[in-house]
C-alpha cells in the first residue's frame, strides 16, 4: 500500500489556513481509496476534530459526496467544502495522470 500526502491551501473565506490529507492508495479506482488522516490547520478546533474523527477511514468518493457544498454561515464555502475541493483536485489530477496527460506542478 502506498500513502499519498496532500497539502491544500483553502479558499480565503474559511478559517483554516491549510488542510493536510493522507490517502491510502491501494485501489485501482482512486475514488475508492481511503483517507487515513486529515489535519486542519487553523479554524474551529472542535469542529475540525469532530470532522476528522467522522471522515477518517472513509473513501475519497464518500467524503466528497457527503460534504461538498456545505456552507459556513453566509460564506459560499466552508472548511468541509474545501476538504471536498482538495479531494476532487486529487481525483482530477490522478485521472489526468492515468490518461497520460502532463501532470501539473504544484
Amino acid at each position: 500500500m502506498t500513502k499519498k500526502d496532500i497539502t491544500f491551501k483553502p479558499n480565503e473565506e474559511v478559517c483554516s489556513s491549510w488542510i493536510k490529507i493522507q490517502i491510502e492508495e491501494n485501489e485501482p479506482e482512486k475514488e475508492n481509496n481511503k483517507v487515513s488522516r486529515i489535519i486542519f490547520l487553523g479554524g474551529c478546533p472542535g469542529n475540525s476534530l469532530a470532522l476528522t474523527k467522522i471522515l477518517e477511514g472513509k473513501t475519497v468518493k464518500e467524503i466528497i459526496e457527503g460534504i461538498r457544498g456545505v456552507r459556513c454561515g453566509a460564506k459560499s464555502t466552508s472548511c468541509p467544502d474545501q476538504l471536498a475541493t482538495a479531494l476532487q483536485e486529487y481525483l482530477d489530477k490522478e485521472i489526468k495522470i492515468k490518461k497520460g496527460i502532463k501532470r501539473d506542478v504544484c
